[in-house]
């Protein structure tokens, strides 16, 4: 059983067992998550609280962890557990309700977001070795078919280690070091072109977040950030004393 505040002055409580963190609809309306039997199954819930969670997509011996949600009615998500290929990436159409795989190689691709403009998806791969890494490749939607897929053109944008990528207005993707440690980076970005383009990463300043994998969030004007932090880290606030006039104290 979980509760969940809307951020809204909302709070309402799921009756059944969450795999994963919700993701929030464009318009804030709406979140979805999985549960069911290990996670196999997607859900949609109106964020009000005031309705009855409906069935996206129910897929059995699957674990489901939805990540990004598109202004043009698609869900990134990523499976766990299939047959050869690990975690897989994929597209859930949320107008007729079929999935789309997008990226499903034999070594583990998961956490797919959306660019704010949905023209790219940042993810992480370990298609280079044991260390993951956070890629960004073209999100394409076809115009006949409606069909949606990853266009040409990857490129790295973490250089040692990058996990849970989250993208920072359109200018930054930030993404934390988990498991190999909790630091906090972010890259700048540049999306306006055809080709998309990155800078070296540069550690953010935020204080040590041991046993917490989740990305600091920023705020919708990426002036502020949500960070997580474990219980045991909760200290109380360092007192900080200020001196005025101090050129005076020193002339005596």
């Amino acid at each position: 059983m979980v509760d969940l505040a809307s951020g809204r002055g909302t709070r309402f409580t799921f009756s059944r067992n969450v795999f994963s963190s919700a993701v929030w609809s464009p318009d804030g309306a709406r979140i979805a998550y999985s549960a069911g039997r290990l996670g196999d199954t997607i859900y949609e819930k109106a964020a009000s609280g005031q309705s009855d969670e409906q069935v996206l997509l129910k897929e059995p011996g699957l674990r489901h962890f939805p990540t990004s949600w598109s202004r043009d009615g698609f869900l990134l998500y990523h499976t766990e557990n299939a047959p050869n290929t690990g975690y897989d990436l994929w597209a859930l159409s949320l107008r007729d309700g079929k999935p789309h795989l997008l990226l499903g190689e034999t070594f583990n691709e998961w956490a797919g977001v959306f660019s704010p403009d949905m023209r790219w998806v940042a993810y992480v791969s370990l298609e280079t070795g044991p260390s993951a890494h956070v890629y960004v490749r073209p999100f394409r939607v076809s115009g006949q078919t409606g069909q949606p897929s990853l266009g040409e053109g990857k490129w790295q944008v973490s250089k040692d280690y990058g996990n849970w990528p989250e993208w920072r207005v359109g200018s930054e993707i930030v993404f934390n070091t988990a498991p190999d440690g909790t630091a906090t980076f972010a890259a700048p970005v540049n999306t306006t072109g055809t080709a998309f383009e990155s800078g070296v990463p540069q550690r953010l300043p935020f204080p040590a977040s041991t046993g917490v994998t989740i990305t600091p969030q920023s705020t919708l004007d990426g002036q502020r950030f949500l960070v997580d932090v474990t219980k045991d880290q909760r200290k109380s606030r360092t007192s900080i004393n200020v001196v005025l006039n101090w050129p005076v104290r020193l002339k005596r």
